[in-house]
């Protein structure tokens, strides 16, 4: 994964919830946060990981604070859909 995806990640910390009321508006203001260039990293990254399909299974997804695959899905499908449109 790029720089860009582990700083995409670190902004999402344990007092998230307490600044964003859903995770969509977290998603939406900590993609903001980072430069274009980012942004243009971290879609790829994100099409890499959905492009997996049911081996996100085998990913340690506690590793992303998720206790399932369903729930990690929707949040990189949520962070592609927002990434792509700010970069159009």
């Amino acid at each position: 994964m790029s720089e860009a995806f582990l700083t995409y990640c670190k902004l999402f910390h344990q007092d998230i919830f307490e600044i964003h009321d859903t995770l969509e508006d977290a998603i939406v203001d900590n993609i903001y946060a980072l430069t274009p260039d980012e942004q243009k990293e971290l879609e790829v990254d994100l099409q890499k990981l959905l492009n997996r399909g049911d081996n996100l299974v085998n990913m340690d997804i506690g590793d992303f604070g998720f206790s399932n695959t369903q729930g990690l899905r929707y949040f990189l499908e949520q962070s592609l859909t927002t990434v792509q449109n700010q970069i159009q």
